[in-house]
């Protein structure tokens, strides 16, 4: 391992675990949010938790922003690669929304039939932490976040640090997309608080990371990955717009 790969190494992995306890840090530890949120609503007619949310959501998406940009010039890769369109971009797309929802699907069913769950899957992954801050977004904007997280993360995780990996450093596909799928999903379970929350959201990353790795290295870039990645979300995640007792239905 040469010391430029171990310096990507380490610096995605700090990362990756930085931006996810990002919404927790935010949220419980520091006063930023809160003197923010109280400024603003003196000057807004909107409530206390859903400017707070959207706060929360604006920082998660930033600093994604700042990782994909970041590492792509820090390490070589031409940011604006990462997002170029692919040859039959649309059928790729197709496919893979199809691809993840299946995979899900599955994992999940075996989840279930494994250990025995009996939970209500949209009931415990709404009360996430993320997740329920998005129920307290503006009804307008709350279909939105999500997608445009799971766009971020795709772009950082399989558009930025997979294709780094892949072609700035030539390690093995297979190698890099497991690299890649088991950072990601210790950043996504460390917004998690509970065994059943991680179990699902970890089911999830595998569907994500499988299809989206195998979109990545087939087009050379993250757009399809992403786009497929915001769908799946918006798609899997639909119940977040609900009210809670819609949830318990």
């Amino acid at each position: 391992m040469t010391a430029r790969l171990a310096l990507f190494l380490a610096l995605f992995c700090a990362f990756s675990v930085g931006w996810g306890r990002l919404l927790w840090y935010l949220d419980e530890r520091s006063n930023i949010v809160r003197s923010l949120t109280f400024a603003i609503m003196t000057r807004s007619t909107r409530t206390a938790p859903e400017i707070k949310s959207a706060l929360l959501t604006c920082a998660y998406l930033a600093c994604g922003a700042i990782g994909i940009v970041g590492f792509s010039i820090g390490f070589g890769l031409d940011p604006r690669a990462i997002l170029r369109t692919p040859a039959q971009a649309g059928l790729l797309i197709t496919l893979g929304i199809f691809a993840e929802l299946s995979l899900s699907s599955l994992f999940m069913s075996l989840l279930f039939a494994v250990t025995g769950l009996r939970v209500n899957p949209a009931e415990a992954i709404g009360e996430i932490p993320w997740i329920a801050g998005i129920n307290q977004l503006p009804p307008m904007i709350r279909p939105l976040a999500p997608a445009f997280s799971g766009f971020v993360e795709e772009t950082f995780f399989r558009g930025a640090a997979l294709l780094i990996l892949t072609t700035r450093f030539d390690v093995h596909p297979v190698l890099a997309i497991l690299l890649v799928t088991l950072v990601f999903t210790v950043e996504q379970l460390l917004q998690t608080r509970t065994a059943v929350q991680a179990a699902m959201i970890g089911a999830g990353c595998l569907s994500i990371s499988f299809v989206g790795g195998l979109l990545v290295v087939i087009t050379q870039s993250g757009l399809a990955a992403s786009l497929v990645h915001a769908s799946f979300v918006a798609f899997y995640f639909r119940p977040m717009g609900r009210s809670p007792q819609a949830l318990r239905a």
